[in-house]
Order: C-alpha cells, then sequence, then structure tokens
C-alpha cells in the first residue's frame, strides 16, 4: 500500500503568523489607493488593493486616519501556484488584515 505524505497549506494561518506592519511614503497625497503585494518572501504572498486616507498631525506629523482592505489574490510559493481559496476565505483574509495591519507612513 502507498502513501502520500501531504502537508495542506492553510492560508488564513500562515497569513496570521506574518509581521503585520507595512511602511509607506505617502508624499503629500491625502487620499491613495494602490495594489501591493503582502508577505512577498514567505510562503503565502497577499496581493490586495488598499485605500489609504491620511491626516495631519501638528504633533505627530502624518499619520493614517483611515483605510480599507480589498483581497485580490493569494499565492503559494512552495507550489508556484495561485491559491484557490472560497469566498468565505476570501474575507476572511479582508477582516484579518483590516483589523491587524499596521500602517506606518513616511
Amino acid at each position: 500500500m502507498n502513501t502520500a505524505n501531504l502537508t495542506l497549506l492553510d492560508p488564513i494561518y500562515q497569513i496570521k503568523k506574518q509581521n503585520m506592519s507595512l511602511d509607506l511614503e505617502t508624499g503629500t497625497d491625502e487620499f491613495l489607493e494602490m495594489d501591493i503585494t503582502l508577505f512577498e518572501d514567505d510562503e503565502v504572498s497577499v496581493d490586495i488593493n488598499l485605500e489609504i486616507e491620511t491626516e495631519e498631525n501638528p504633533d505627530w506629523g502624518k499619520s493614517v486616519k483611515s483605510f480599507k482592505v480589498h483581497f485580490l489574490s493569494a499565492y503559494d510559493s512552495r507550489e508556484c501556484e495561485d491559491l484557490s481559496l472560497t469566498l468565505r476565505e476570501k474575507r476572511q483574509i479582508e477582516n484579518y488584515l483590516q483589523n491587524n495591519l499596521n500602517i506606518n507612513i513616511a
């Protein structure tokens, strides 16, 4: 009897163990919209669309007033293929990033 040793990749778990800090340079714009890839060097990378509204504070300088994350896709670097995720998984990733991503403005 032949058996295969399969390790199933849980993309949600892989994303949750990543560093949730993102450094951005915004210039003078108060509103930015950009497509970026998070966690490029890890097992699972995630492409998102990020909408950021900034504000200027005389004491702290420029900071993030609000932001919105839109999931675009995820990629498994071990298997070299896009991850096929359910709508529920995509929403779960969006919500996790929305609640845990720290954006540092320069």
